[in-house]
């Protein structure tokens, strides 16, 4: 019978040692049994210290319960640590021994608590674990139990030893393998896979005779001092134990996310070992909760410490940060290498969805480089922002159905594409924002809004839909700018019939501004506006459309500046109206400037049933028909400043039921079939105009009382005069005119406008249409004027007082006290709701500037109500200077001279003037 044994205890005083320099941060701490490798076997003693970590804390008084198993171990004592003189409570035959322990001057760092002996019945796998009832600190008695993280340790039952051949028995041949072994013999030979590890029985790192005599001792039942059986371990049963613990310094979350804690566990060596036995506790569990695989839990918002540990000493921390997330990232490809999704930067969703469940209304959803084949629908008020740092966009494609409904508070989407899908995107929201926005290959609709207070268009492109581009209807202020719609087929509906396709369509909108776009290649109308009040369309080019390049019916206001229409004709059945390349019809005033209508074979510019109608300092050139068509119902009429050069048919043709007065002057009629065609029933005024080489210069088909067409001090080709049917200088050779045409006396010499008016561009521009504003006691300024002169200036603005307002603005060289360049002033009424901003434009009558000087702006009251005033301000925060070409206008904090300090980029406004 075996009835001598021996125990080894390895390092247990050095890892106690060396764990001092790898303490918790204060206030976490971590208390357990704890030991380095300790060999035990059958009836011997082994003594397991109970040890606390405490960082700064100083402890001062403990209760604690120690637990083991006794089937597995038998009590053998109780010892006092570094801490005190603890009092004992033993009960072995349930496995306990209680003890607890007090100290006046407390102490902190890493002690030892006490000690407990236990013999070892059987080398069979079990723990122990330790229980405090009680953890006070000195002085202060704070209980530290919430501070606690308490572990366990195990006892496993590792290699056989002395079982060579693994047949779970020790015998005579397992001696004889060793003595082999000892003596240089090949141990292959006995046809087993053999782990002589298991050959070192005594534990001296060897496996000799020695080891061979006492393995056939022991099968002899002979008495072997310090024969091996198996192994105690901490905190678990690899094969070494655990050193350290690593754990990122920081991790943050947001209310609601679960995270899986890296924990990289490594013993002595270096060696990764795994994370088992790794016992995890949160200082707070009202802020984040952690689960025993280390999956942390976030609550609610605020800071808790989260500690990982296997043993005293053997721990690490991390500060976990609970707020709530405002920008959710979604990165599929990030995400594919992460076990967790929870949306932040380093752990992306894979998917957009994912992101429109955990956002909240006013949050940004980050969207990388990616394809996606997911809408984003969403009843929540979001920023959808793509990735802008990479190649490309993100790309939405959902091939069989829209790419998305939003209806919403507000939504902003920038940097998106949408592709090779169903339908288009609908936005039902009070405020709408899109920027750099790509439609591609849309097999509906490509833009809906609906019902919105402000909507933004910026650089927003349409590269193929049916029906329509970009329809906005029931929206108050409508903001369009750098916009490319092009490739917009007809629908077919399901009788066979064909409805024409809109390239771009506003309805019911209270303010529209349509600037520097391009519309082209549309199976039906370029643009239409109906049931609008105000509609300005500026520096926009529209060109090769079937039908008409602008429709424009039921609006207030419409100003048509800087606006190319080009190759538009009606492509309707035979014998349909045709109505032109632009076609305007029920407008109290309808300005045309600065634009051209030139090659369109169905005619140019139609006016009908219009109150009051100005063209000036336009182009009709190469068009069929009628270049410039003045139809029944028009009250009065004003063309002046124009060219009408090389129309297949009649440069300007005056309807029979045109206006109560047609005037013009200063326009030039060269070598069209008829420069002026008159059917109206009053007499027209076109004094001061050039005709030369037309067909007709003027031609009057009135009926024989209708009145004359005065064309007097016009230039005909010829200083004599025109050429006339009947009645008149037959040795004239300039234009001929009919009959009723007064002519005399007639110009000199060709006729040159005396102010001939500039082209108006855009120089500076940002995206009209945001709710939030600054006091107009804040200043702007424009580095590097890009133009040679200042046309006009457009603001939104509001104030808190109803009532009407005139303000000045007032724009001067380099500084805020520099040279005055000019002033404009504008009249409004506003409603004292500060989120309704109007538009204000004021006229600086084309003041010249120096190229690339600074010029500043101040907005100065004159007259109105007491009350605080505003213009609109874009998005982007307070002090953030934002690079943004189209948008280069910086504002100030006052107006301060020279050019007081920096507040923010993006005023929403407009300045247009002329280049060289």
């Amino acid at each position: 019978m075996l009835n001598r044994y021996r125990v080894r205890l390895v390092a247990t005083a050095p890892l106690l040692v060396a764990a001092l320099a790898t303490h918790p941060v204060a206030g976490q701490i971590v208390a357990g049994p704890t030991t380095s490798q300790l060999l035990a076997d059958t009836n011997v003693r082994v003594t397991i210290p109970i040890a606390a970590d405490l960082g700064d804390t100083i402890l001062g008084a403990y209760r604690l319960t120690f637990r083991w198993n006794p089937a597995r171990f038998a009590f053998a004592g109780v010892s006092a640590g570094t801490f005190g003189s603890p009092v004992f409570n033993i009960d072995s035959a349930a496995g306990t021994a209680q003890f607890a322990a007090a100290s006046a001057t407390g102490a902190s760092g890493q002690i030892v608590l006490g000690n407990v002996s236990l013999k070892v019945l059987a080398v069979e796998a079990d723990s122990f674990t330790v229980a405090f009832a009680e953890l006070r600190a000195a002085r202060t008695f704070q209980d530290l139990l919430p501070l606690l993280t308490t572990t366990s340790m195990a006892f496993c039952k590792g290699l056989y030893y002395g079982d060579l051949n693994g047949d779970r028995v020790i015998d005579a041949s397992d001696g004889g393998i060793v003595l082999m072994h000892s003596v240089g013999i090949d141990t292959t030979s006995a046809g087993v896979a053999l782990d002589l590890t298991a050959g070192d029985t005594d534990g001296d790192g060897d496996v000799d005779p020695r080891d061979a005599l006492g393995i056939v001792s022991r099968a002899a039942l002979l008495d072997v001092p310090g024969f091996r059986v198996g192994r105690l371990f901490g905190p678990d049963c690899s094969s070494t134990p655990a050193a350290s613990i690593t754990l990122p310094v920081s991790v943050d979350l947001a209310p609601g996310d679960a995270f899986n804690i890296a924990a990289v566990v490594e013993n002595a060596a270096g060696d990764v070992i795994g994370a088992r036995g790794l016992r995890f506790t949160s200082s707070d569990t009202t802020i984040v909760v952690v689960s025993g695989n280390g999956v942390l839990t976030a609550r609610a918002a605020g800071t808790a410490t989260l500690t990982a540990a296997v043993a005293p000493g053997v721990s690490a921390t991390s500060t976990v940060t609970v707020a709530a997330r405002h920008v959710w990232r979604v990165d599929p490809t990030v995400a594919a290498g992460r076990s967790r999704e929870i949306g932040s930067l380093l752990h992306p969703f894979s998917s957009i969805a994912q992101a429109l469940e955990r956002a909240a209304d006013g949050d940004t959803i980050s969207i990388a480089v990616a394809l996606y084949n997911e809408p984003i629908s969403t009843t929540k008020s979001l920023v959808f922002l793509g990735d802008s740092t990479a190649a490309g966009m993100p790309t939405i494609s959902t091939p069989s159905r829209s790419v998305g409904s939003i209806q919403a508070t507000g939504v902003f989407i920038q940097w998106l594409q949408f592709v090779e899908s169903g339908f288009g995107l609908r936005i039902k929201a009070d405020s709408v924002g899109l920027q750099s926005v790509v439609f591609r290959a849309i097999r509906g609709a490509a833009l809906h809004v609906d019902s919105a207070s402000r909507v933004g268009l910026n650089r927003v492109s349409v590269e193929g839909a049916v029906g329509t581009g970009i329809q906005v209807t029931r929206s108050r202020l409508v903001g369009i700018s750098g916009v490319k719609v092009r490739a917009i087929d007809d629908v077919v509906d399901s009788i066979g019939l064909v409805r024409d396709a809109r390239g771009i369509v506003v309805t019911g909108a209270d303010s529209v501004l349509l600037f520097g776009s391009e519309i082209r290649a549309v199976g039906g109308i370029g643009v239409e506006f109906t049931e609008n009040i105000w509609v300005a369309v500026r520096s926009t080019s529209i060109s090769n459309t079937e039908s008409e390049g602008v429709l424009v019916g039921s609006v207030t206001t419409l100003e048509l500046i800087d606006v190319s229409v080009e190759s538009a004709h009606e492509a309707g059945a035979v014998g349909a109206t045709v109505k032109g390349a632009i076609f305007i019809t029920r407008t109290d005033t309808a300005t045309v400037d600065s634009s051209s209508v030139n090659d369109n074979p169905q005619g140019g510019l139609w006016f009908r049933d219009n109150k009051f109608v100005v063209v000036t300092n336009s182009d009709f050139s190469r068009n069929g028909i009628r270049s410039l068509y003045v139809d029944s119902g028009n009250t009065k009429v004003v063309i002046d400043t124009n060219q009408f050069t090389d129309n297949r048919g009649v440069g300007l043709y005056l309807g029979s039921s045109a206006a109560t007065v047609v005037t013009g002057t200063h326009n030039s009629f060269l070598r069209n079939a008829t420069g002026i065609l008159d059917s109206a029933a009053v007499g027209s005024v076109f004094e001061g105009n050039n005709f030369v080489g037309n067909g007709f210069g003027v031609e009057n088909r009135g009926s024989s009382t209708a009145p004359r067409l005065d064309a007097a001090n016009s230039w005909w080709g010829d200083a004599k005069g025109p050429r006339c049917q009947i009645g008149c200088d037959a040795t004239s050779t300039g234009d001929s005119v009919t009959a009723r045409v007064l002519f005399v006396p007639t110009a000199a010499a060709l006729i040159v406008s005396s102010t001939p008016a500039p082209t108006v561009h855009n120089l500076a521009d940002c995206v009209l249409g945001r709710t939030g504003g600054d006091n107009i006691s804040r200043g702007f300024y424009v580095e590097n004027f890009p133009g040679t002169s200042l046309n006009r200036v457009q603001l939104f603005m509001s104030a808190n007082v109803a009532g009407s307002y005139t303000f000045s603005l007032e724009a001067r060289s380099a500084t805020y006290d520099g040279t005055l360049l000019g002033t404009g002033n504008a009249s409004v009424t506003l409603d004292g709701i500060t989120s309704n901003n109007l538009l204000m434009e004021f006229s600086f009558t084309n003041t010249t500037i120096v190229q690339n000087s600074t010029v500043t702006f101040k907005v100065t009251q004159l007259t109105g109500p007491t009350a605080t005033v505003f213009y609109a301000v874009s998005a982007n925060a307070i002090g953030v200077q934002v690079t943004n070409p189209s948008c280069a206008v910086i504002e100030t904090t006052d107006t301060a001279p020279p050019l007081s300090t920096f507040r923010r980029n993006g005023i929403e406004i407009r300045i247009l003037g002329g280049r060289p």
